[in-house]
């Protein structure tokens, strides 16, 4: 049933003005669920600090003059000091007030419908309120061990080498339906919705069996699924084949875990959410996209030998691993301004987790030690938080200009550090990040140089004719500013880009024209003749000019640059 003629009414009288939203997503991945939320909680802490004395992590930002592609996290001294600054916030901001719509699949669906409504009021359980990241954190530390409960043949089997990592006789579902049961009682989904429209959505995707064997979101804005049992939704989102005993029925239809080719619930929440805040699908902007995943599995490798029980863990893990879907929803939306992020927990120590682990608070421990160890781990929840701090400053009418210029400079230190790494679809959304900040702060250099990064890492990823459209575009704003002498260095260099484009799409004829131009025009300085001259070489070299190409390079050889060199060499 289509249910565009079946939500609440959610469209506002909208002009051509566009409604900004974004979207909070959870993986599916058993107790790791944990890990998820805990990282959630140092993201909005920091942008907590940033939102409210931003002054306090000065120290996180580079110097002007000191901006190598390095990482700003290396020195274990700094990331002690902000890993301590995280723990002593008292009023973290909670997602609610960021995000519009909260979405998960299996146990990713549990942390949605807790924190948009896993609270009773009193004693009525169809009066609901937000769950704390904390009380969501102490959820599975009270509960894991109830719902992964072991029978004697369970353990049996887990205790036999090699057959420990899926279990062989499926836990109850009865122990999963009296955890969900304690914490919803018996409130519907509308009931989680309550009458505040300021409220976020929440939503949970199952897959429907039987001949269509859809992928199903679940939302508390719909009036067709209104008066579905919450813990029955979860109950349903969660069983997951292997694990529970399969199907969950719900009204007529049965349904198993959405983690089976939907862990991640964005291909189904993206369009839901256009669906409901826009008019027909449109007028609606999506402005970020946080997508969150518990570690990756350790044994996600093909197996190059081993039996049953290694193709087993490898199907199974390939069955719920949210990652292909998620490259899959960014693609689709590549011509959109959404700034999309993935954030999962890093460090090697936490992939050994199980999804039926059930020592929740050891989970939580190696995070610590991870956060102190790993720079890239405190990176990660740099970045990310700075894309909350961006999306929150029109929700909490925040436009303090200390605010806006220290987000927008730990957004670039984020990175340069991924670039540093050479992660660079990392580094260009923290790039765009701090380029969106910038624009509400007032334009100067740094917006130009964070546009030149997104362009090069662009073209680093081997997208060259996008790169070549960033540059171009660069290039048109900065000849206004060639009165500047960085403006027109980074003019240069954006047109030096632009040529090694087209060299890198054998357009030979149409770089060598491009670097004639650039030659003639625009390098007044010998600085950046070598690069120049070495590139013209090589164009007429390609088109079979081959005395002019000798030329080019003999001409090279009396550079600054290449006389320097000699001169270092001893030629």
């Amino acid at each position: 049933m289509s249910s565009s003629k079946n939500s609440k009414d959610l469209n506002v009288e909208m002009d051509s003005t566009k409604k900004r939203i974004d979207i909070l997503s959870f993986d599916g991945g058993g107790s790791r669920g944990v890990m998820e939320v805990k990282i959630l909680d140092d993201v909005l802490r920091l942008a907590t600090i940033v939102l409210k004395t931003p002054e306090t992590v000065k120290y996180l930002v580079k110097e002007e003059n000191d901006e190598k592609e390095e990482n700003f996290l290396e020195d274990r001294a700094v990331r002690e000091r902000l890993i301590n600054d995280l723990r002593e916030v008292k009023d973290p901001i909670h997602p609610a007030e960021v995000y519009e719509m909260i979405v998960g699949t299996s146990t990713g669906g549990l942390i949605a419908f807790g924190l948009v409504g896993g609270n009773k009021v009193g004693k009525d359980h169809h009066t609901r309120k937000q769950m704390s990241i904390n009380e969501c954190i102490q959820m599975y530390l009270t509960k894991a061990r109830e719902i992964f409960r072991k029978t004697c043949s369970q353990w049996f089997f887990s205790h036999i080498p090699g057959l420990s990592s899926i279990p062989l006789v499926a836990y109850s579902q009865d122990n999963v339906k009296k955890v969900l049961q304690n914490q919803f009682g018996d409130c519907s989904l509308s009931d989680l919705s309550g009458e505040d429209p300021l409220k976020p959505v929440a939503g949970a995707v199952a897959r429907k069996i039987g001949k269509n064997k859809d992928l199903v979101l679940f939302d508390t804005a719909s009036d067709y699924y209104k008066s579905y049992k919450a813990y029955e939704v979860l109950l349903a989102t969660s069983n997951a084949p292997v694990y529970f005993d399969t199907p969950v029925k719900i009204g007529d239809d049965e349904f198993v875990d959405g983690g089976v080719g939907g862990n991640c619930p964005l291909a189904q929440a993206i369009p839901r959410a256009q669906e409901l805040f826009g008019k027909d699908g449109k007028h609606v902007e999506i402005v970020s996209v946080l997508s969150i995943a518990p570690p990756s599995s350790s044994e996600s490798e093909i197996p190059s030998n081993g039996g049953l029980t290694s193709w087993l863990h490898y199907f199974v893990n390939e069955s719920t691993n949210g990652n292909a879907v998620y490259n899959d929803v960014v693609k689709q939306h590549r011509c959109d301004k959404t700034l999309f992020q993935r954030l999962s927990p890093r460090g090697k120590s936490l992939q050994s987790f199980k999804l039926d682990d059930v020592d929740v608070q050891k989970m939580l421990d190696y995070m610590e030690k991870e956060k102190a160890k790993d720079d890239m781990f405190l990176v990660d929840v740099v970045a990310t938080a700075m894309v909350v701090v961006f999306t929150s400053v029109e929700k909490v009418k925040n436009e303090q200009k200390t605010t806006l210029t220290t987000a927008a400079q730990l957004a670039k230190v984020a990175g340069l550090a991924y670039e540093s790494r050479k992660e660079y679809e990392s580094a260009i959304v923290s790039y765009q990040t701090s380029k969106r900040l910038e624009e509400k702060v007032g334009i100067d250099f740094t917006y130009f140089e964070v546009s030149y990064k997104i362009a090069k890492c662009t073209k680093k990823q081997g997208n060259f004719q996008l790169a070549m459209n960033l540059f171009k575009s660069n290039v048109k704003d900065l000849v206004s500013q060639q009165d500047d002498e960085n403006s027109y260095d980074l003019l240069v260099d954006n047109m030096l880009e632009i040529a090694d484009c087209y060299l890198a799409t054998f357009r030979y004829a149409d770089a060598e024209k491009y670097l004639k131009e650039i030659h003639k025009q625009y390098i007044k300085e010998k600085k950046k003749f070598a690069r120049v001259l070495t590139n013209e070489a090589w164009c007429k070299q390609e088109l079979g000019k081959y005395e002019e190409a000798v030329k080019l390079y003999r001409r090279q050889l009396h550079t600054p640059q290449m006389t320097s060199i000699l001169k270092r060499q001893k030629f």
